[in-house]
């Protein structure tokens, strides 16, 4: 998943930059693939030191951020579908668009430092059960 997210990402934007879209096309079809990759990057990790390990309740909750910028895009089609205007057309669209512009990196940043940091520390964790079974 982690590496499909990854793809699809890149592959938005790549089209969009090759031209083949035009901006409107592109924010019709734009998903918010780049949030998951924090949380399928620690699940992996995860995973692959301890394969039988279930998952903690509030691990869950690294999928919040994702959600809830999914949930804003798919807002924004809606208003966009059913409203049938644009970007700099709508002041709810407007709203919507400066929210994430706002808020997306910037979540994404934090969320990034934060699961780069239980990793680290899942890996400290990992290396010391180790050397205690040696």
């Amino acid at each position: 998943m982690l590496i499909l997210f990854f793809t699809l990402t890149n592959l938005q934007y790549t089209i969009e930059d090759l031209g083949l879209i035009n901006r409107n096309t592109f924010n019709l079809i734009y998903l918010p693939y780049l949030f998951f990759t924090p949380p399928f990057l620690y699940f992996f990790v995860v995973h692959y030191l301890e394969p039988h390990r279930t998952n903690k309740k509030a691990e869950l909750l690294i999928y919040l951020p994702a959600a809830v910028f999914l949930c804003v895009t798919v807002t924004y089609k809606f208003i966009t579908l059913v409203t049938q205007s644009t970007y700099g057309e709508s002041p709810y669209l407007d709203e919507l668009v400066d929210f994430i512009d706002r808020y997306a990196d910037f979540v994404n940043i934090v969320l990034f430092f934060i699961v780069v940091i239980l990793l680290f520390r899942k890996l400290n964790d990992f290396t010391k059960k180790k050397v205690d079974l040696c």
